[in-house]
């Protein structure tokens, strides 16, 4: 089982996803794919307290995936 944090203009939006449960998992998929088109960054965690790494594919073993805007500026 997995989770996406979704961070955006309307807060912290969480999706979860069972790898066994194929309904749970294309809508996670598509969520993940239309963020990444659009620009976003992605970042997995898999345990707790240590650093995320950057991702550019979906992984559906990912414990958390969190789903950020590009941050823009200087």
């Amino acid at each position: 089982m997995g989770l996406i944090r979704r961070l955006d203009r309307h807060g912290d939006t969480e999706t979860v996803w069972d790898e066994k449960d194929r309904a749970s998992l294309i809508k996670a998929l598509r969520l993940f794919e239309e963020h990444i088109k659009l620009g976003g960054m992605a970042y997995a965690i898999e345990k707790p307290r240590e650093p995320a790494e950057v991702i550019r594919h979906f992984n559906p073993l990912a414990t958390e995936i969190i789903l950020a805007p590009r941050m823009v500026g200087g």
